[in-house]
């Protein structure tokens, strides 16, 4: 009696296990391969382990609706080397295995979603045999070794089973900065040069325009001997001062413009022609040559003054005659429209007169065969 309660209340335990455990409960270090295979391997009465540090849902390992597989010795095992197998591998000189489960069935984005086991002191690997084709290979008795560590990615299990992983990892991740960084380097150099090179060339082109510019200032000839010797520092040197010297003075006058049209636009065209004849031409007020600016000056100005206005007039004259244009492009499509209207009730008109002389002609017809059937005479109407 006390042994069947002891079976209900552990059932009852495993059917809640779910609820009440996590997976350090069941997976801990010190465990031995026997007891971790009891919890992986079987057809629904094992306990499935997700990484979420909480059981999720009861069922087995193997072949069944999770298409996990063994953890132990999935089916072909037997065929493979375990130093070389995707899924179990063993290091003689540390006494440490590690393996995980042959979801060689599952998606990828499934297969990181389960642990690796690291057992240490291990002195006799897991070895297979072959097995039923459907129930897969089946471990040789004898292997040994307690659990180290379960972790969740095969890099994780080479790091906690080979002290020496993690260094050749750090040295590969090293050796691959090293590249990136060398890399890095001939990109940005490359870039550099190209950039020079461009620039080069772009200065050359530059000095090219400006040769034809201003060479002849800076060239050393017979009738400039403070020139320079064509395509040397000096020379370029002097075709650049020459250029911002002829920049300079461009600015300066169309600063100076600038300001004298301000000053020009608020005079009279008497005064604008006094103005231009002393600080434009320079003639000295009361001479004969002023007086003949003057009076030249003056008479072009009333000849703009004139061609303004006569402008103005004739702007006027075009927006006139764009507003009649488009007064009489209206009246020619309401006159359209409304011809187009008459058409159509003459034509409304017309199909009425004809249905009117059908249906008379149609009745005539009809009243003769009557008078014809003797059914009606002209005397009765009929």
């Amino acid at each position: 009696m006390k042994k069947a309660i002891a079976i209900i209340v552990l059932g009852l335990l495993w059917c809640n296990v779910g609820f009440a455990l996590s997976i350090n409960d069941l997976v801990y270090p010190g465990i031995t391969k026997k007891q971790l295979r009891k919890l992986t391997d079987g057809w629904g009465f094992s306990a499935a382990l997700y990484k979420t540090n909480e059981i999720k849902r009861l069922g087995g390992w193997g072949y069944g609706d999770d298409g996990v597989g063994d953890a132990f010795c999935p089916r072909g095992a037997h065929n493979i080397d375990p130093g070389s197998s995707n899924h179990h591998q063993y290091f003689s000189k540390y006494k440490t295995e590690i393996f995980t489960h042959n979801h060689m069935r599952l998606n990828k984005h499934l297969q990181k979603e389960f642990p690796w086991y690291v057992f240490e002191n291990v002195t006799k690997p897991i070895r297979c045999r072959p097995s039923d084709a459907l129930l897969g290979d089946s471990p040789y008795k004898g292997s040994d070794g307690t659990l180290k560590v379960m972790v969740w990615s095969k890099e994780e299990a080479l790091i906690a089973a080979d002290p020496t992983y993690a260094k050749k990892l750090e040295e590969e991740k090293r050796i691959a900065e090293e590249k990136r960084i060398a890399a890095e380097k001939k990109r940005k150099k490359e870039e550099k040069e190209k950039r020079l090179a461009e620039e080069k060339k772009r200065k050359e082109e530059e000095l090219k325009k400006l040769t034809s510019k201003h060479g002849d200032k800076c060239e050393k000839k017979s009738s400039n001997q403070e020139g320079f010797e064509k395509d040397t520092p000096e020379f370029n040197n002097c075709l650049i001062v020459k250029e911002k010297e002829r920049i300079k003075v461009v600015k300066e006058e169309a600063k100076r413009l600038k300001l004298e049209e301000e000053k020009l636009k608020n005079m009279k065209p008497q005064q604008r022609a006094e103005y231009k004849c002393i600080n434009t031409f320079g003639f000295k007020k009361g001479a004969d040559n002023y007086n003949e600016c003057l009076f030249k000056l003056y008479s072009v100005e009333l000849e703009l003054e004139k061609m303004k206005l006569e402008h103005e007039i004739q702007v006027q004259r075009l927006a006139l005659e764009r507003e009649k244009l488009k007064t009489a492009k209206a009246q020619t499509e309401a006159a359209k429209a409304q011809a187009e209207a008459a058409y159509r009730s003459a034509l409304a008109n017309e199909q009425q007169a004809y249905q009117q002389r059908r249906s008379n002609a149609q009745r005539s017809i009809n009243q003769g065969m009557r008078m014809l059937s003797g059914r009606c005479t002209l005397g009765i109407n009929c």
